[in-house]
């Protein structure tokens, strides 16, 4: 009976409990905001799967597709195979997806990803790409003498190729290497070596296609969230870049990877130049 007079004579405490059970209805009107974003986004996937089964219709017709059109395809078939995973998270433990979108972002659905979430995503990709820079040139400087200036331009990039045309191989690289590769444009880098080499040769084999693609269309055409997606699969970082430069890192990188004269040059070196350059431009 004391305890409860005593309960009774500091009005506080039952305030703070109250206050302390009681959500803030901000929070709970982003919480009800971000679910509604999530149901509309999975909603969004079906949809665009229904539109990638016709495009893939029009393309085995013979009908050219844009890049547009063919990266809607490809995206629709990547986000099928995230919904049940992402959903199993989002209803178990939603308060986890804010870690995994930095940790796992390739766990995410491209319909799913707030532009918040994107923001960070860009910015932790960043981190990583100097990261593994820091790495790359220290490792290079030790073992093969090469630094920075040996990337800066065309020439000096051809003679990285004639001097280190084997190891610029994807099929010789070590599983680190591989896993570094992975992290640098993006890519999940969990698996086995035959896992990761088969995800680079594939990601290599996309990109000589895309960068046609947007050779063919114009950088000029992409919108600035299409410029910016163009880059970071490129391991390129769009986080507080402005698109003209953007633009001119994009260009470098196409020009690189799709050149034949004098001979066209390891699809890998396009890469691994960036790893040097990281955001910057090659001298013209």
């Amino acid at each position: 009976m004391g305890s409860r007079t005593g309960d009774q004579g500091d009005p506080q405490k039952l305030y703070r409990t109250i206050a302390a059970q009681t959500p803030e209805p901000g929070m709970v009107e982003r919480a009800k905001a971000l679910t509604r974003f999530y149901y509309n986004g999975i909603r969004q996937i079906f949809r665009n799967r229904s539109e990638a089964k016709r495009l893939t219709a029009r393309g085995r017709a013979g009908e050219v597709l844009t890049r547009r059109e063919i990266l809607l395809i490809r995206k629709s078939r990547e986000d099928i195979g995230r919904v049940a995973p992402f959903a199993l998270v989002a209803i178990i433990l939603p308060e986890l997806l804010i870690v995994l979108i930095v940790l796992a972002p390739g766990m995410f659905p491209s319909t799913c990803i707030t532009d918040a979430q994107i923001i960070k995503k860009h910015r932790k990709a960043q981190e990583t790409r100097q990261s593994i820079h820091d790495s790359v040139v220290t490792a290079a400087t030790e073992n093969s003498g090469l630094t920075v200036k040996n990337f800066l331009n065309i020439q000096s990039i051809i003679k990285v190729a004639d001097q280190y045309q084997t190891d610029l191989a994807v099929a010789g690289l070590p599983k680190e290497g591989l896993r570094n590769i992975c992290r640098f444009v993006g890519l999940g880098s969990l698996g086995t070596e035959g896992m990761l080499r088969k995800k680079v040769e594939q990601h290599l084999i996309f990109l000589q296609e895309d960068d046609k693609m947007i050779r063919k269309e114009g950088i000029e055409s992409l919108t600035l969230t299409e410029l910016q997606e163009a880059c970071e699969l490129r391991g390129i970082s769009t986080h507080d870049r402005q698109a003209d430069h953007l633009q001119g890192l994009l260009r470098d990188s196409i020009r690189l990877n799709l050149m034949m004269d004098p001979r066209p040059l390891p699809p890998l070196l396009t890469i691994t130049a960036r790893m040097f350059l990281l955001n910057t431009r090659l001298a013209h």
